[in-house]
């Protein structure tokens, strides 16, 4: 149903914009429930405490926060690479598809607007950095939903705040030993950037691949 949405209407059309304010409000509803229940208990949750002293970057293509709950919940200290979240010298967390609590960054002017019954929205402005919206504004509409709906290319990859993200990555993938993939289908939309991902570890690395299983 998405997939049919999105290629029925043009890249930042008033439709297609609304297409992603939807996707960023339905996540983040996803993401309230969540919330509520103990990640510490999770099974990743349990492999990232006992890999924490070996993990230097995570790279999620989910809107969703479960990642950085799941990061939270056993004490591992993270930031965003691209959003305007301090640097910290522990986890860059690495979110190229964009997240539910990433807005247009205050005190700029977003351009070009348009309006629609929903209200109004941006599109691929080039922010430096995007800011992270704190989880009372989580159910408004934003400035600009950066997210890449379902079935779409990437078309945010020029952005500046999406190549601090691949930047980041191509450094850091130098001195990784390992690359763990979990749960991702290869599809033909993300093959491009899964490719990059693979491609800048060393030769002497390894990628190991897990089913998305939570039990």
């Amino acid at each position: 149903m998405i997939e049919s949405y999105a290629s029925k209407y043009k890249t930042g059309s008033i439709q297609e914009g609304q297409l992603r304010n939807f996707l960023a409000l339905s996540y983040s509803h996803f993401q309230l429930k969540l919330d509520n229940y103990k990640f510490a208990e999770w099974k990743w949750a349990k492999w990232l405490q006992q890999n924490k002293d070996y993990l230097s970057c995570a790279v999620s293509f989910n809107y969703d926060l479960v990642l950085e709950r799941a990061l939270r919940s056993v004490n591992i200290s993270y930031s965003r690479t691209g959003s305007n979240e301090p640097p910290r010298n522990e986890v860059s967390v690495l979110k190229p598809h964009g997240s539910i609590d990433f807005d247009f960054p205050s005190g700029l002017l977003p351009s070009p607007y348009l309006f629609g019954k929903g209200g109004y929205h941006t599109h691929l402005n080039n922010a430096g950095a995007v800011k992270i919206l704190p989880k009372w504004k989580w159910l408004l509409l934003r400035t600009e939903a950066d997210i890449i709906p379902p079935s779409v290319h990437n078309y945010q990859k020029k952005l500046r705040w999406v190549q601090t993200i691949f930047n980041t990555y191509e450094s850091k993938s130098k001195q990784l030993k390992a690359l763990i993939i979990i749960g991702s289908s290869y599809w033909y939309v993300d093959r491009p950037e899964i490719d990059f991902f693979l491609q800048k570890t060393t030769k002497n690395s390894k990628s190991l691949y897990y089913a998305s299983k939570t039990k």
